[in-house]
Formats: structure tokens, sequence, C-alpha cells
């Protein structure tokens, strides 16, 4: 449940994790202002802010936590990923210096993190009140069971936030894990069927070093 990035109009396909360390860092062409005006823009959208606790399924190394937690103070992160190699304590810790390198600012990066078993959330119920599936949900091999985990781990009041991958048609697959990627369609009749609402759909352009377009979806209980 490892997450990363490009939908099909990008000519390659490698980890978001990689990408996120070339778009924010050791590259002579960075434009920090472009890749922190993309983040800032996320952030609205998925109504990131201060105060907030973030789970994010499928987290990565983590280099756009450490990114978010410059941009948002006092948020706490909740980071879940089924790969122990990819999300532990060493690559959350050279996220925060290479992100604290770029930005060429001091912040906290307040967070914990677990490695789950697929399609499942280690988490007690009612517990989260914001859960983000960051370009991780076509990638769930039984998307009912994780969404009767979203549901059962979710407050109330809660929102789901899905930033995915936004294809020119349906079938595409992603050349990174082979699975296809799935139309605003599709995702918003997955979590109906679960009985969520559909808060807000909306759009946003990637034109870093990745380009492309990305559903950004958010849902209630």
């Amino acid at each position: 449940m490892g997450y990363h990035i490009l939908p099909a109009v990008i000519s390659f396909n490698v980890p978001f994790s990689c990408i996120s360390s070339n778009i924010i860092y050791c590259q002579k062409d960075f434009n920090a202002e472009e890749t922190l005006k993309f983040y800032r823009n996320e952030i609205e959208l998925i109504n990131l802010k201060s105060g907030d606790t973030l789970v994010d399924i499928g987290a990565g190394y983590g280099y756009v936590n450490a990114l978010y937690a410059s941009l948002v103070p006092n948020i706490f992160q909740v980071l879940l990923d089924t790969d122990k190699k990819v999300l532990s304590r060493s690559n959350l810790k050279q996220a925060y210096k290479e992100i604290r390198k770029s930005t060429h600012s001091a912040f906290n990066f307040n967070y914990d993190f677990k490695i789950s078993l697929k399609d499942s959330i280690p988490l007690d119920p009612s517990s989260c009140n914001k859960i983000l599936c960051r370009r991780s949900l076509h990638e769930f091999t039984e998307p009912s069971k994780m969404l009767k985990e979203i549901r059962r781990v979710l407050k109330d009041s809660g929102e789901v936030g899905i930033i995915e991958a936004q294809p020119k048609r349906k079938g595409i697959r992603d050349d990174y894990c082979g699975l296809p990627y799935l139309m605003p369609d599709e995702i918003i009749k997955m979590f109906t069927d679960h009985k969520f609402i559909l808060k807000n759909q909306q759009k946003e352009e990637m034109n870093l070093i990745g380009k492309g377009t990305f559903s950004v979806l958010t849902f209630t209980k």
C-alpha cells in the first residue's frame, strides 16, 4: 500500500517518494516557490488546518508529510504503510532533515507511524477526524474491506480526503504497481456504496517534475 504518483499522461513512472526527493531537493532547476505553491494549494483542497490530526494511509517515505508540517503549524500526523523498509523512523528523520534544508525553515514534524497489514488500519474505532489517501486508493487489494476499516476508525464528524491520478480514459494502468487508475465516478460510487457522502469534488494540476491532473474528493461519514 506504499503510495506513488504519476497518471498516464506522464512519460515515466517511479515511486512518489523518489519524485518527492527530487522535487523538493537535489535538483539544480528546483523551483522552491512553485513547489510550495503546489502543496499550499493541496493543503487547501484537503482542508488541512492548524490543530488537525491527519491519518495518512500509504504515507511512504514521509517527504510530503514533512512538507505539510512545514506549511501548517501544530498538526499531528499518523503515518501508515505496509512496507517497513519505506516507512521507518530513519527515513522520516531524513525527510524532516531534507525538507528543513530545502525550505530554509525551522518547524516541528509531529507524527506517529505504524506498519499496517494490507486492507486494515491499526487504529481504534471512531478515533480519527481526518483521513487522507494520497495516490494510494487504487492500490488497495480489497477496497471494500479497506473502506469498512476507514468507516470504522472515522469519527461521525470526520472527513476522508482522496487524491488520485485522473487518467484520460478508463482502464489505463499504473506502470509502477500494474493496477488500473480509478476514474472519479468509480471513486464516488465506491464510497457512496459504503454509505459515505460526497462533500467536495475538485482537481489539482501538477506541473513540477511530474505533470498531470489529479482528482481531489472529500467524503464524510
